[in-house]
């Protein structure tokens, strides 16, 4: 790829050295022919990552290293519906100045699944209730999917009700115990059990509960098949892993930040090619 003055930029922002994506994104421009460059910028402090955002028109960012940072939302312009609904940003878009924040997660989530698998008039389980789970259900809103009905179930139960209370398409909450007498159409695993990155959760997803279902999806993304979705294709259960919900917030990054028209099969290639090598 030729770098010249109408090479684009795209940000991660990040509080140390931190190379993850960039060797999913520039393989990604390069096969694709597109003239854009990711680019590692690290401070602790994010106010003067944004004022470079600005000052040098860079197209826009992936904050990774300050998504749960609330000074995060007074340090854009504007917000986009689901990091209204959620207080969360996870790519920033800047064009002549403004800075919009965007979070991916209900985007990713959505797709992975609804690419797959009609959610319209299905019954909907989740087990978690964070961030994911309301990024999720805004985006249902969003898309016009319609499901006949959605369950969270999570450990702190009151996260689940407070969820519940601010989204009326939830019917009904309960804990993890009451979870495996559940069942419907899609179960979804909303949280981080099975993650490298989640000590001290020891739960296992067992054959009796998913055969309940007849489509699961996990938002795991490493290892590349988490405990839940081994059940899942050991029972020949269709269903969508976390890499694929991570292959659709790529997507949704690279068109917010570049105005780009994806290839899936490139992206897709790419990010496995870099999980395996270099983050399993």
């Amino acid at each position: 790829m030729k770098i010249d003055e109408s090479t684009k930029i795209m940000a991660r922002f990040h509080t140390d050295l931190n190379n993850r994506g960039l060797n999913i994104y520039n393989p990604y421009f390069e096969e694709s022919k597109t003239n854009a460059l990711y680019v590692l910028f690290h401070n602790k402090d994010p106010k003067p990552l944004f004022e470079g955002l600005r000052s040098l028109n860079i197209s826009g960012a992936i904050p990774a290293g300050f998504e749960k940072d609330p000074i995060l939302l007074d340090l854009v312009d504007e917000l986009g519906p689901v990091s209204k609904a959620t207080d969360r940003i996870g790519v920033v878009r800047q064009r002549e100045g403004k800075v919009t924040g965007f979070y991916q997660a209900g985007y990713g989530l959505v797709q992975s699944i609804q690419t797959k698998f009609d959610m319209n008039e299905k019954s909907i389980v989740i087990l978690g209730a964070g961030n994911v789970v309301r990024a999720f259900l805004t985006q249902l809103k969003l898309d016009g999917i319609k499901p006949k009905s959605i369950e969270i179930y999570n450990r702190t139960i009151k996260n689940a009700e407070k969820i519940a209370e601010d989204n009326i398409v939830v019917d009904k909450t309960g804990g993890m115990n009451e979870m495996e007498s559940a069942e419907g159409n899609i179960f979804i695993n909303a949280t981080y059990i099975g993650s490298p990155w989640l000590q001290g959760q020891n739960y296992e997803f067992k054959e009796k509960f998913i055969r309940k279902f007849d489509y699961v999806a996990d938002v795991t993304f490493l290892p590349l098949e988490p405990q839940l979705i081994e059940v899942a294709n050991k029972l020949n259960i269709p269903n969508s892993p976390g890499h694929r919900m991570f292959l659709y917030q790529g997507k949704m990054c690279l068109q917010k930040v570049l105005d780009l028209d994806v290839d899936l099969d490139i992206l897709n290639k790419k990010m496995l090619s870099d999980f395996k090598e270099n983050w399993s």
